[in-house]
């Protein structure tokens, strides 16, 4: 590993259930869809150590936000993810920041805020929706 990696995903699943994607903004959908990502995330020793997790309404969309942040004592290596998740024409969107970094520092303090300021300027057309 550099001094520090990183990376912003963004992945289109183009899967979801012809009902739910009528209604691409629905509240409920997305906390069930919330709740069963944060059980998947549990269940994975790589991320299982989340740190916060809300649903936010940013534009005319909600997001599930999940924050994972821990230090991984075997590689000596900070590791910082915003995974964010909404909802598009028939499928879902993620929206992955993370940083894998050695040492503690103003960038790995400020990380998740600044990720989540990026996240509050996406704007998805809304023939997406």
């Amino acid at each position: 590993l550099n001094d520090s990696i990183e990376q912003f995903t963004i992945v289109h699943n183009p899967y979801i259930d012809p009902i739910d994607s009528a209604y691409p903004n629905n509240k409920n959908f997305i906390i069930s869809f919330h709740d069963h990502k944060k059980f998947e995330i549990s269940r994975d020793p790589a991320l299982r150590d989340i740190k916060s997790d809300t649903i936010e309404k940013i534009g005319d969309r909600y997001f599930s936000i999940i924050v994972i942040d821990k230090f991984d004592t075997a590689t000596a290596e900070y590791s910082k993810k915003l995974l964010a998740t909404s909802t598009i024409t028939r499928g879902t969107i993620d929206f992955n920041f993370e940083l894998l970094k050695k040492k503690e520092d103003s960038l790995t303090d400020h990380f998740i805020d600044e990720a989540k300021f990026y996240l509050r300027t996406i704007r998805i057309d809304n023939s997406n929706k």
